[in-house]
This record gives C-alpha cells, sequence and structure tokens, in this order.
C-alpha cells in the first residue's frame, strides 16, 4: 500500500535482491519519471517542468520520512543498505538519513509494535484522514 507503516510486524522483511539492490524505491522512480514523461510525449513542457517540480517537491519530503521509519524497523541492516543503494530521484540523496544509534538518544529499537517517533505524527494524521474520508481505505 501507499502508507508509511508505524510499526512492524513479524512478516516484514527487508528486500535487497532484484531491482532492490540499485534501487531503494522503484515505484517512487517509476512513477516520478512517468509522471514527467507523459508530459513529454505531449509535447508539453510546460507541464513537464511542472510536473518535475511537483514530484521532487511530494517525494523529497515522503522519502527521509520513510527511511527513518524503515530504520527504525530494521536498524543497521537499513541503514548499511541506504548507504550502497541509490534514491533515484535528482537531488534526494542519503544525506539527511540518521544512524539507528542517534535515531532516538542511543537507543535502537527493532521488531516492535512501537510507534516509530513523534516526528511522523502529522503524515499518519494525513493517512488517516485520507482513509476516513471514503475514498482510499486502507486495506490492511
Amino acid at each position: 500500500n501507499h502508507y508509511i507503516q508505524t510499526s512492524k510486524k513479524d512478516n516484514h522483511v527487508l528486500v535487497k535482491q532484484g531491482i532492490y539492490g540499485v534501487l531503494r524505491h522503484p515505484s517512487y522512480v517509476g512513477f516520478y519519471y512517468w509522471s514527467i514523461g507523459t508530459q513529454c510525449v505531449l509535447q508539453n513542457r510546460i507541464s513537464a517542468v511542472l510536473f518535475a517540480l511537483a514530484g521532487w517537491s511530494f517525494f523529497s519530503r515522503r522519502i527521509p520520512y520513510e527511511e527513518q521509519s524503515l530504520i527504525h524497523h530494521f536498524g543497521d541492516d537499513y541503514y548499511e543498505y541506504a548507504l550502497r543503494t541509490y534514491v533515484g530521484i535528482p537531488f534526494i540523496s542519503n544525506r539527511g538519513l540518521v544512524p539507528p544509534e542517534d535515531e532516538d538518544g542511543g537507543d535502537t529499537q527493532q521488531g516492535g509494535d512501537e510507534s516509530v517517533g513523534e516526528g511522523f505524527e502529522q503524515v499518519w494524521k494525513e493517512d488517516a484522514a485520507c482513509a476516513s474520508d471514503g475514498s482510499d481505505k486502507k486495506t490492511n
């Protein structure tokens, strides 16, 4: 689904094979370039630039939130994975990643159902509002 997970379930695994061995977010990369590409095919230069800016604006905020959540869930395993793979969207890099031991003053939590942290609260509220309005029901 398209919701940032707030807890790690027993069946959550970190996939590092296939395309994930190169790109951490292949669906985001695909959507980003597809949205720009459609405008290029239509020969609409202004919309291509606007789509690039809008997509970048969205993903430049979402990816860091999601990656800190994944570091919280998978600890050093995800952090090391992130350092050797690419985001794939221009100007979104690893420089904002916080190592697991520094995330919450030294404690790395892995595997539990604990919340990721207060920094993600607004994203969760937005996801919950989207799911409760009836237009996009969240499924588990």
